[in-house]
């Protein structure tokens, strides 16, 4: 279960980055140049969520959080969602933590400005 974890915040974490950061911001920029619907899916956190979860759920193996054990694809599925769950819980933090930054930077150079 703390595979499950792990995997899902490391996903919420890296489908923030590549959405939101401006590391990737060029990269983004270019891919919605060439493509309408890759461009709409980097710039949408909880949809490249869905793709980096999918592929996290591929490389880490299912029968390590077994959910059911009746069949491999319920469980699958049922861990792929999990993933998506709780990384876009780790997104939405994520999100909040960063409007909070630049708030704060922003009541800080406005008061800044006045003394």
């Amino acid at each position: 279960m703390l595979d499950l974890l792990m995997s899902s915040m490391a996903a919420g974490a890296i489908a923030y980055t590549v959405t939101r950061g401006s590391i990737f911001e060029e990269v983004r920029v270019w891919v919605r140049s060439h493509s309408d619907f890759l461009g709409k899916l980097l710039s949408c956190p909880y949809c490249f969520l869905h793709w980096v979860a999918l592929l996290f759920t591929v490389l880490t193996p299912v029968s390590e959080v077994i959910v059911t054990g009746r069949h491999w694809a319920v469980d699958f599925i049922t861990v792929w969602f999990a993933t998506v769950a709780i990384g876009s819980v780790v997104t939405g933090l994520i999100g909040l933590s960063t409007l909070a930054v630049k708030f704060a930077a922003a009541g800080s150079n406005a008061s800044a400005r006045k003394g």
